[in-house]
């Protein structure tokens, strides 16, 4: 099925008739090329998941992932974005800031496109999780900048993996009281 602005509307209303509620959304393998920006939040914000997943896009432009739809994705229980390219296979980035990356409420998320988050955006996360202001259970994030040599705040809940220059893994540790 070629996803357009119409395609997308049938199947939200198709959902909301039946009254069902989406626990997974996935657009993965196809084209963004006939859909709108707005069709595409619109089409987001009706079907409402609990999680989102956003892979192997093509025909995507940076207003399909304007700050609208990244405010939206942060607000999913879990969301992961990878792979998106336009028409000419160019890589499109999240306009995710670190104005955003601070709004998160996702448990679990996987970031691996480029995004406006910087260094500092990215440590103050960290420390939000550290010292417990914000929940997670486990993140991926790629970034635009070398991660080498830069030091986050840690305490014995945050466990952080470098996974390679510029992608970073961030969890948490079960404690002993967790488990019981």
């Amino acid at each position: 099925m070629e996803l357009s602005d119409t395609a997308l509307s049938q199947i939200a209303n198709c959902l909301r008739s039946t009254e069902c509620q989406v626990r997974l959304l996935s657009l993965e393998l196809t084209s963004l090329a006939s859909v709108s920006p707005a069709g595409l939040l619109r089409f987001v914000r009706d079907v409402a998941p609990t999680d989102l997943v956003f892979r192997m896009l093509r025909g995507c432009t940076p207003e399909h992932f304007g700050p609208e739809l990244c405010r939206f994705l942060v607000s999913r229980r879990f969301f992961s974005v990878s792979e998106l390219v336009d028409e000419q296979s160019n890589d499109v980035a999240l306009s995710l800031d670190d104005a955003i990356l601070n709004e998160l409420s996702a448990s679990t998320f996987q970031i691996a496109v480029h995004s406006s988050i910087t260094v500092d955006g990215l440590r103050s996360f960290v420390k939000a999780f550290a010292n417990g202001t914000k929940t997670l259970v486990a993140a991926s994030i790629k970034t635009n900048f070398p991660l080498q040599g830069i030091s986050f705040p840690l305490d014995g809940k945050v466990k952080i993996h470098i996974e390679d220059e510029k992608t970073i893994n961030i969890s948490s540790i079960a404690t002993p009281q967790a488990i019981l």
